[in-house]
């Protein structure tokens, strides 16, 4: 005989719901060809539709977050300076229209961007050097859209200098002098 606690009663619950015969239909034919239950077909697709959904509030304009496994189609569609060009317009933009477009602005709104895009990012921030250690698991031209992103900071800005750059194709460590 199998006792339940109230504590597992929370943990899982049924869900139920009438559908029309002919969408219950394409369901189970769907469910059939990809080999999977409804319950795991629900999960996927809620958590694909949520990840399409979520919003990011950075610097009092809303951000649409893409999905990690998204990031390679979106960056195959046009050249590496081309979206470093983009993204780094569209950055500065965030970042000068509520302050003066400082090193120090830049930062926040990179790890913002990090912890809602499911990134692993340390930012070092020392006296001399700022050392910025992203772990995005995307790809090789992820990794050189950040670069030229970053050297297209640090330039304009002219409070830092790059130094030194390490890549692979599923991350980069950037180390920036302070000026």
């Amino acid at each position: 005989m199998t006792t339940y606690t109230k504590d597992d009663s929370l943990e899982e619950r049924i869900e139920g719901f009438r559908a029309e015969k002919i969408t219950s239909k394409k369901l189970h034919d769907l469910l059939e060809v990809q080999g999977i239950t409804k319950k795991k077909w629900l999960e996927i697709k809620i958590d694909s539709d949520l990840d399409y959904k979520a919003l990011e509030n950075i610097n009092k304009n809303n951000s649409i977050l893409v999905p990690k496994q998204h990031y390679a189609r979106l960056l195959a569609a046009s050249s590496i300076e081309d979206s470093a060009n983009e993204i780094y317009d569209y950055v500065s933009y965030l970042v000068k229209k509520n302050s003066k477009g400082s090193w120090s602005d830049y930062l926040p709104l990179f790890s913002s961007f990090c912890n809602s895009s499911g990134f692993r990012l340390e930012i070092d921030d020392e006296l001399t050097y700022t050392t910025i250690n992203l772990q995005h698991g995307i790809s090789e031209s992820f990794t050189n859209i950040m670069e030229l992103v970053w050297e297209k900071i640090a330039n304009n800005i002219k409070e830092v200098k790059l130094e030194n750059c390490i890549k692979t194709d599923m991350s980069i460590i950037l180390k920036f002098e302070k000026l």
